[in-house]
């Protein structure tokens, strides 16, 4: 009998290319009797969940109406009973052989494993799949490596990373890339000429990791050169506000929220072009599928994934913007490198279209990834068990600075000492996320005056966190603040590289972990 396989999708069905490998994964091993589960979340604030079409011999396990994961403080009891249910229904479907678990996207997600590993470690092994090209993946990875029976990275530069970290664990480090659904052939648009040219986006809305206030800039290039345009943008997230409001006033710009896969793969078809502004990925399932449907891709360069799939002018066009670039600079970039796509002609992108949707039904297809993963997944079952060790806390998350993995344990001593060389300064607090609530002690007994929170995302706009503005980078400059502290451990060089607007303003940045290599991954 197969090993049974427990997911875990702490953001629900949301529109993300997690949850689609979530599902194709289940819906590809569920035919064969393997046993296999899905443990469902709310989806984030601001995200609806998506129709994804299930095989109905997928078990799904509802842990809806609980509290969100990322706001638990390292509680993890309100999750346990849900997982404890799910690992143990899934254990009576194969008696005697361990179930395999995935955790996602959180790394109290592991947590709640962890806690799992040492109450039944005889039925539960976990497998960490490395799914994003940040360096909060690779922390999670460290911290629970003790009780991860594999690794699993969807790049190549993410498998190579992983081994890498993990010099004593490489026979346990796989590469499966995601897989997806290739169609039997590629679909011949219409000719270009007297038409507009069909650009579209799909997937989450932010400016983080995706980059989204690009698209304005691109539609605004596009226009200004007289190029007509038709862009349909598909998707919600924490900037969906910003995205309605570009649209309101670009009337060749849609946004249609997030879709099924079927209206995902419609919407290709009748596309063009799909743009990609992303700093960073791991290996785009959106990407993917843009490919598999004759969709050229036009994208910004990411470490992750772009070299693997797209070789410029052969599988579409990358443009000429890295991840530390603005959105603008981004938009400007995608801008001409839709024109150095149009400029190749309707052959030209028909070339492009069959290359891309070769290399994907060869080398990415669904039931490719899933013959892989079924390997992995019985190789897992038959290792010994490895319980979290009985002196470690399970979760991730935790309070006051103590090396949660959230932030190392240096933390509050770091922020403290350079709080105090800024004393009688008017100083902001880059970041309201948990590397900041967790130093909220040390912040509150600097000597410096704390004036303002600076955060990214826009949904944050005119708030408050401990009575003081949460005010976005571009309007720092009119509070008075004069200095600018990152209190971002994961995120602090890719927060850096994005701060060079204020520093010409006169706001000086101050990086806490400049010495990161000193400081290491969170690590038991």
């Amino acid at each position: 009998m197969h090993a049974p396989v427990l997911i875990s999708l702490p953001h629900g069905f949301n529109a993300s290319g997690v949850t689609a490998w979530a599902v194709r994964l289940v819906n590809a091993l569920a035919p064969s009797g393997r046993p296999v589960g899905l443990i469902v979340h709310d989806e984030p604030a601001g995200q609806t969940a998506v129709e994804f079409r299930l095989d109905p011999r997928v078990e799904v396990f509802d842990a809806r109406g609980l509290a969100p994961m990322n706001s638990c403080d390292g509680d993890l009891s309100t999750f346990r009973p849900v997982y404890r249910l799910a690992a143990g229904v899934m254990a009576a479907r194969a008696p005697g052989i361990p179930v395999v678990c995935f955790p996602n996207l959180l790394g109290d997600a592991y947590g709640v494993f962890a806690a799992l590993s040492r109450e039944m470690p005889e039925l539960v092994r976990v497998v960490a799949v490395h799914h994003s090209d940040i360096p909060y993946n690779d922390a999670v990875c460290a911290h629970y490596a003790p009780m991860l029976s594999a690794f699993v990275g969807v790049s190549e530069r993410i498998t190579t990373r992983l081994r890498g970290m993990l010099p004593t664990r490489g026979p346990d480090v796989y590469g499966i890339p995601y897989g997806v659904e290739v169609p039997a052939g590629v679909l011949r648009r219409e000719p270009l000429a007297g038409r507009p040219v069909r650009l579209l986006y799909a997937g989450r809305l932010d400016h983080e990791q995706k980059r989204i206030g690009a698209l304005a800039a691109l539609a605004d290039r596009l226009s200004g050169w007289g190029v007509p345009f038709e862009f349909a943008i598909l998707g919600d997230g924490p900037a969906a506000g910003d995205v309605d409001a570009m649209c309101a006033s670009r009337p060749g710009v849609r946004r249609f929220g997030a879709a099924p896969p079927a209206g995902v793969a419609a919407a290709l078809d009748a596309a063009d072009m799909f743009i990609l502004p992303s700093r960073y990925e791991g290996l785009s399932v959106a990407l993917l599928e843009a490919l598999a449907h004759g969709c050229v891709p036009v994208l910004t360069p990411s470490a992750s994934g772009t070299a693997q799939l797209i070789g410029d002018g052969r599988t579409g066009r990358i443009a000429g913007a890295g991840p530390d670039a603005g959105e603008a600079e981004a938009g400007a970039a995608l801008a001409e490198a839709v024109i150095a796509a149009l400029q190749t002609g309707d052959e030209g992108l028909h070339a492009m279209r069959s290359r891309g949707w070769s290399m994907v039904r060869g080398r990415f297809s669904a039931e490719t990834c899933a013959t892989r993963y079924a390997a992995v997944i019985d190789r897992v079952a038959q290792s010994p068990a490895q319980p979290w060790p009985a002196h470690l806390t399970a979760a991730f998350t935790g309070s006051g600075g103590g090396g949660s993995g959230t932030v190392p344990a240096d933390a509050a001593r770091r922020m403290a000492s350079t709080l105090a060389s800024l004393a009688g300064r008017r100083v902001a607090i880059f970041g309201t996320g948990r590397h900041t609530l967790e130093l909220r002690e040390t912040l509150e007994h600097a000597p410096a005056e704390i004036a303002a929170f600076v955060d990214e995302d826009r949904t944050r706009r005119g708030t408050r966190l401990w009575e003081r503005p949460v005010v976005p980078p571009e309007e720092l400059a009119g509070t008075g603040v004069t200095d600018l502290v990152i209190s971002s451990w994961l995120h602090e060089e890719a927060i850096l590289s994005r701060t060079g607007p204020l520093e010409r303003v006169g706001i000086r940045v101050h990086g806490l972990y400049a010495d990161r290599a000193a400081v290491g991954v969170a690590n038991p």
